[in-house]
């Protein structure tokens, strides 16, 4: 390590080094500012398992990461908190740290002056830190399919299909509306989703028009940033922001729950699929894991044994439901 500098960013202070004339990142604080992470008793926790599978290593606390990488998780993170970090670090940090080629502290500027070996070193510098934003420009293109979502949703003025914004949370555009007009936002007429008055003046949505046809609806920055909140409020998320595996397991504590039960039989039957696809129900479950663990019940499904010891599983509404969404997602229905 060479020399070590720390940035502040309101409550955040982020280490920053410069090895071998490549910037480095503390990953934990790093983490924290691009919003990957979570407050218990008022301290923030970093999501490692999220950043590790980001990243595909095994990163953890005391670490630091790349400039690439450091790309790589503002994308993946896909949050307002996460946009606002990067631009601090892009056009405060970054251009503070390349002002000189290198970490122009007060020793290194004495040495600068008295010894034209450091002069060397410095442009040496300046040439590796060149190489080093090439391949982190060449990082962030190959990483741009993934920053669509978040282009599209804070910076892209143009339209956005019904279709585009679905795929995020496992839908089709026909789900979408459905959820949409449950939530008093729209309604259909003929073939044609309006928005209600209210909604329609508020700069959400437009059409695109054609030389034929009254033209597609379609979702302005302002309109897809409008339903991420409205379904947030419902307890949707897209499902890039779904939990992982291990924080799933903290979701299968055995919950209250007095509603209807569905068997795999009755979600088919519900859904005009085969009765040979009842298994297939059972395999979506398992693979997603909205089974029990460890417990009778949670708010997905319940295990139940009947007179003979033979165990079989019923899902509750929330779990016949996202099981239809997984079926959508996957393509069977």
């Amino acid at each position: 390590m060479n020399d070590l500098k720390i940035f502040t960013n309101g409550n955040i202070k982020l280490p920053v080094r410069e090895v071998n004339g490549q910037i480095e990142f503390d990953a934990e604080v790093s983490a924290i500012g691009l919003g990957i992470a979570e407050s218990k008793n008022g301290k923030m926790y970093v999501k490692w398992n999220r950043v590790r599978k980001y990243l595909s290593t095994q990163v953890s606390k005391g670490d630091y990461i790349s400039e690439p990488d450091f790309y790589t998780l503002a994308i993946k993170a896909n949050n307002p908190t996460a946009e606002k970090f990067q631009y601090w670090v892009t056009h405060e940090v970054l251009p503070t740290i390349r002002k000189h080629g290198a970490y122009m502290t007060d020793e290194t500027l004495k040495q600068a002056l008295s010894n034209p070996d450091t002069i060397i070193k410095i442009v040496e510098k300046l040439k590796e830190e060149k190489e080093a934003k090439e391949v982190a420009e060449q990082k962030v293109e190959q990483l741009q399919p993934d920053a669509d979502y978040c282009k599209n949703v804070l910076k892209n003025p143009t339209l956005i299909s019904s279709t585009e914004i679905a795929k995020r949370y496992g839908w089709g555009a026909v789900t979408l509306h459905k959820k949409l007009h449950e939530l008093g936002v729209m309604y259909k007429q003929g073939k044609q989703w309006i928005l209600y008055a209210k909604y329609s003046r508020l700069g959400y949505a437009d059409r695109m028009r054609y030389e034929k046809g009254p033209g597609l609806l379609k979702w302005t920055p302002k309109g897809e940033r409008f339903i991420y909140n409205l379904l947030k409020d419902e307890g949707i998320v897209p499902i890039i922001e779904h939990p992982a595996f291990e924080e799933q397991l903290e979701l299968q504590a055995q919950v209250e729950y007095n509603g209807p039960y569905y068997t795999a039989s009755s979600i088919a039957w519900n859904l005009h699929m085969r009765h040979e696809d009842v298994r297939l129900i059972g395999k979506i479950a398992t693979e997603h894991r909205l089974k029990p663990v460890f417990v009778d019940s949670n708010k997905y499904c319940r295990i139940v044994v009947d007179e003979y010891g033979r165990q079989s599983y019923e899902y509750t509404k929330l779990g016949a439901q996202t099981i239809e969404q997984l079926l959508e997602l996957e393509g069977y229905i």
